[in-house]
């Protein structure tokens, strides 16, 4: 959470419940889950929109990178848990997978994600683009999207994914990853 709990269990209930005809959320869990946990009126499942002709033409860009590779796209923090991806990646190496990580975004963790891919002495298999404008033209190259984010509402780079037919493998985190 961005917001200490006590805003989210009463000042934010109460002015949702106060001052708004319908609390629009990303994703039917959460939806459900504002509803019950902490009894928010009118929950309304909107899902985000998606210009499906904009990302299939921006994810036929040209890039750099000629391995295959596997994908995560978002901002270095807690929630996205870079952490264990790279972790993972590290004992999947070992068992003879061949293929490169790519890494794109940035954040406070970015740095910490950097220093454990060095002590894992993944350096040469482990890719840091930063944030990029055009995040589709990696994605749409990558054999899989993977996600290790301990918490979400509906990724949309999950639909994204979809949308580019890239299969995805993510934690089972509470809201939208089934959706």
């Amino acid at each position: 959470h961005l917001l200490p709990d006590f805003m989210y269990k009463y000042i934010l209930v109460k002015l949702m419940n106060t001052s708004a005809s319908s609390v629009h959320c990303v994703s039917k869990g959460l939806a459900s889950h504002l509803s019950q946990e902490y009894k928010v009126k009118n929950t309304v499942c909107l899902y985000n929109i998606f210009n499906l002709t904009k990302i299939e033409v921006l994810s036929q860009e040209s890039i750099e990178i000629k391995q295959k590779y596997i994908i995560n796209i978002g901002h270095f923090n807690l929630q996205k848990n870079q952490k264990d991806l790279v972790l993972s990646y590290s004992l999947m190496r070992k068992e003879g997978l061949e293929d490169k990580l790519v890494l794109i975004g940035d954040g406070i963790l970015k740095d910490e994600t950097a220093n454990l891919v060095s002590e894992l002495d993944l350096q040469d298999h482990v890719i840091f683009l930063g944030k990029q404008t055009n995040p589709y033209k990696y994605l749409k190259q990558a054999s899989l999207y993977v996600s290790t984010s301990l918490y979400e509402g509906l990724p949309a780079v999950f639909v994204e994914s979809l949308i580019l037919q890239i299969p995805i493998i993510s934690y089972n985190f509470q809201f939208g990853a089934t959706e």
